[in-house]
């Protein structure tokens, strides 16, 4: 590793006095050579555009077309268009509203049955003479069943609120 003579190195604490600068020598130093610049091409620029002089704008306007006849249709047109889609909107929220109104009630509905059943059963005996002289023991039996049915049925409606209550 080389040291440097104005630096101290890490073993010594203290470097010693740099040289002294060399004499000057004595022969003359000579002239540098001579400057020979090399110029880059030169730059080709487009050629300017032609001049074309922007004409000021007149000071007279020319007067405003005169109104079409169907304006006023087409304002009432789009009117009724606008309050149809208002009247549509609103009738969309409010059948909205309802069916939701609808669905937190809720109907209790109590049925009864009441049946009522009646029967009757009839036997008859008759003992009857044959042709040739032999008895003929003839019965007949008569079913009678009468059914009642009345159903009574009591709705109560009940109307839930976001917190889960009851009122009736």
């Amino acid at each position: 590793m080389a040291t440097f003579q104005h630096f101290p190195t890490p073993f010594h604490p203290f470097a010693p006095p740099p040289p002294p600068p060399p004499p000057p020598s004595p022969h003359v130093v000579p002239p540098p050579p001579p400057f020979h610049p090399i110029a880059p091409p030169p730059r080709v620029l487009p050629p300017p555009p032609p001049f074309h002089p922007i004409a000021p704008p007149p000071h007279v306007l020319p007067p405003p077309p005169p109104p079409s006849p169907d304006n006023g249709s087409t304002v009432i047109v789009v009117v009724f268009i606008s309050f149809g889609g208002f009247f549509f909107a609103a009738f969309c929220c409010f059948a909205l509203w309802c069916s939701i109104k609808r669905r937190k009630q809720k109907k209790m509905i109590n049925e009864t049955d009441i049946i009522r059943t009646d029967e009757h059963l009839r036997v008859k005996e008759a003992i009857v003479q044959g042709p040739n002289g032999p008895e003929v023991v003839v019965l007949s039996i008569e079913d009678d069943k009468h059914t009642q049915e009345e159903i009574i049925k009591n709705e109560k409606m009940e109307t839930v609120h976001l917190h889960g209550k009851a009122k009736t």
